[in-house]
């Protein structure tokens, strides 16, 4: 997790957000989700594009680990992936446990 930091770290400070830097801090920072609950890579198109994302197995909700990590760079924010990875977890397991999300064959 400290390399995945340093990454980000180095990242923002240089200002300059190559694709292919993107897609592996950004996929990085999906194991770290999925590392923290039993999480699968789904692709998810919406209105806003297709691409790769995280969701709970059996579950419609879904989080886009490499589109975060983008738009906090693209913002310039200084960010601890380990606690917005602990928030993204908590915040999937409260909708789950709201009964707000859907179900989903793997």
């Amino acid at each position: 997790m400290e390399e995945i930091q340093s990454a980000y770290d180095a990242q923002l400070a240089s200002g300059n957000m190559d694709e292919e830097s993107l897609l592996a801090l950004g996929a990085a920072f999906g194991e770290m989700i999925c590392a923290h609950g039993d999480f699968e890579w789904v692709h998810l198109s919406d209105d806003y594009g297709s691409g790769p994302a995280l969701a709970p197995v059996g579950f419609d909700v879904v989080c886009s680990p490499i589109e975060m990590i983008e738009k906090r760079l693209e913002d310039g924010e200084a960010v601890d992936l380990v606690e917005l990875c602990a928030d993204t977890v908590a915040t999937i397991a409260r909708v789950i446990e709201a009964g707000e999300a859907g179900s989903r064959s793997s």
